[in-house]
């Protein structure tokens, strides 16, 4: 029996594609299948029946999917018993982000502490589905995004608490940096609005905690950045990052102001697959993102 036929199989169980598997294990897609059909006859069991244009896994192959995770897992643990991870030898990391990591992250990846490591930061796709094919099929070590709703297979934890402000121009009529902003006069505002890149939902009424009322959109960026560009030119406001607007408010000229309705925190979520749990390279990863996180944010707070 060749076990290399069962790596094969996993990835078509995780997938359920023969032809993602395929990508995923740079083999084609007649490679695949012909190691399928060798295990399944050396088993003697049928592992995967046509449906539609896929595949769905038999009882067989459910069970046998469920002993081999946990094979795995232990071959995992064995061998992070006998191995170390180095970052002064080359790897590369890809990082699906949402915008707001993505611009505290740049200006830090080239920091010593990642020694020979190649990160590269890409922004996170628009669906929970995209998002956990991504990780799954392996085009993205880890991802960062506000929302959590990834299924069971998947580990989280957070990597930075933000919170979100009003952000106007300092030449603005009636809104002056260093007052509050008031309930009524937010509503009073004409408004630049963003929907979130998943879930597809206006950033203020997804984080309110109370259904707000309507207000006069003048228009709608693709980000929070072009909306703080926009603001600084006109007379409108948006809804951003605290961190984001921290960033970027000196420069752009904008005062920045409380949100004058109860909001939900703005958690951003690190996210990776369970099968990388514990590898001495992701841990290292998680941790040093970690890391130039709180770097980050600790000159953010110095700088002003």
């Amino acid at each position: 029996m060749n076990w290399n036929h069962f790596a094969i199989f996993i990835e078509v169980y995780r997938l359920q594609s023969i032809s993602r598997a395929a990508d995923v294990l740079n083999m084609s897609q007649p490679g695949v299948s012909n190691a399928l059909k060798r295990l399944q006859t050396s088993l003697g069991v049928e592992l995967f029946v046509r449906k539609g244009r896929g595949i769905v896994p038999t009882v067989a192959a459910n069970l046998l999917a469920e002993q081999l995770e946990a094979a795995t897992k232990m071959i995992d643990v064995a061998l992070e018993q006998v191995t170390d991870f180095d970052p002064n030898k080359p790897h590369r990391f890809e990082i699906a982000t949402n915008e707001v990591i993505q611009h505290l992250l740049l200006p830090y990846i080239d920091h010593p502490m990642v020694g020979n490591c190649k990160i590269n930061l890409s922004l996170s796709p628009y669906s929970d589905d995209d998002l956990e094919a991504c990780l799954m099929e392996n085009q993205a070590d880890l991802a960062v995004d506000f929302q959590d709703n990834l299924i069971a297979s998947f580990c989280s934890t957070t990597l930075l608490d933000d919170e979100l402000v009003v952000v106007a121009s300092n030449r603005h009529p009636s809104l002056k940096a260093g007052q509050p902003l008031t309930l009524e006069a937010y509503y009073q505002q004409t408004h630049i609005v963003q929907r979130l890149r998943r879930g597809n939902q206006m950033v203020a009424d997804y984080f309110s905690k109370n259904r707000l009322k309507q207000r006069d959109i003048v228009a709608q960026a693709d980000s929070m950045l072009s909306a703080m560009m926009l603001v600084a030119k006109t007379q409108h406001i948006t809804l951003v990052s605290r961190h984001l607007a921290s960033a970027y408010a000196k420069e752009m000229g904008l005062a920045i102001f409380d949100v004058p309705f109860e909001a939900m925190q703005v958690s951003h979520k690190l996210m990776w697959h369970k099968r990388v749990d514990h590898s001495a390279g992701h841990r290292w990863l998680r941790d040093t993102l970690q890391a130039l996180i709180d770097i980050a944010v600790k000159e953010q707070s110095e700088n002003g």
